[in-house]
């Protein structure tokens, strides 16, 4: 909670003085079910802080082979109020995932019956409906399946991410802040 405090404190300077804004900015990169405790510290977090809008926690959350439920950020959705929060305090959120994890198939039957993981299926609606008259803009996925050679099993899949050039690559380049859409142009989205 006193990080959270400062960060806002930061972001109060800089609206103020933005020739004096600290040009620190926090990013987070969480692997599978390190998604689920970022979920719940941010939920935690925006909960006890009255549900704060426009206060960037996170410039850059990268949610690679996520092990959360797939319409974490719908409104309706059983942890959509844990998803509001995580939109709300970052900036931009990339979900990495690949059809080809067996790791998080076999985690799917074990959270919420059934409930498809991000890291497996990707993002439901693109963007998400959160509110259906706002959109979450801020919340994108990348299928990773072409990175990865076909000899890479289904459970090596879960941890590939770390170990291929091409999606090492692209998470630099989210983590340096590029638009997706130059993402997109420039191939780093596809292996």
């Amino acid at each position: 909670s006193a990080l959270f405090d400062w960060l806002v404190d930061k972001q109060k300077e800089t609206i103020n003085n933005p020739a004096k804004a600290c040009k620190a900015k926090v990013s987070v990169i969480a692997h599978s079910m390190g998604n689920y405790v970022v979920q719940k510290a941010m939920a935690a977090a925006w909960t006890r802080k009255n549900q704060p809008l426009l206060v960037s926690l996170i410039n850059q959350l990268v949610m690679v082979a996520g092990d959360v439920d797939s319409d974490l950020f719908d409104m309706g959705a059983p942890d959509n109020n844990d998803g509001d929060a995580v939109a709300n305090l970052s900036y931009r959120i990339t979900a990495l995932y690949s059809g080809r994890d067996s790791v998080l198939g076999a985690s799917a039957g074990l959270k919420h019956f059934g409930m498809r993981r991000l890291g497996r299926s990707g993002l439901p609606n693109r963007p998400p409906l959160a509110d259906p008259a706002s959109p979450t803009d801020n919340v994108w996925d990348v299928d990773c399946s072409s990175f990865f050679p076909r000899e890479v099993d289904g459970a090596g899949i879960h941890g590939a991410y770390f170990l291929h050039d091409g999606t090492i690559n692209l998470i630099r380049h989210v983590l340096r802040g590029l638009d997706r859409g130059v993402l997109d142009n420039l191939g780093y989205t596809k292996g």
